[in-house]
């Protein structure tokens, strides 16, 4: 099964979901705030934030240093959906 890791120095203000697919994001280096449903989640390295199918997800801010790996899981061509 194909799993894509791919990466971001910087949070992305763009709210989304996905249908079916799980990302799990692995904070590397510096300092995020994320929105889930609504809900701001602080981030720092060595975090790690799994957003599951359908959860409306985004990044509001980051700090100079951010880095984070993100890994999608069943990798579903299509599956993003703006909110």
């Amino acid at each position: 099964m194909p799993i894509p890791v791919g990466y971001a120095n910087e949070g992305i203000d763009l709210p989304h979901h996905h249908a079916q697919i799980f990302e799990i994001y692995l904070i590397a280096r510096g300092t995020s705030t994320a929105v889930v449903n609504q809900q701001p989640i602080k981030l720092q390295a060595g975090d790690m934030l799994v957003v599951e199918p359908g959860e409306s997800h985004t990044f509001t801010q980051s700090s100079e240093d951010y880095f984070h790996f993100v890994i999608q899981t069943p990798f579903i061509p299509g599956d993003k959906v703006n909110d």
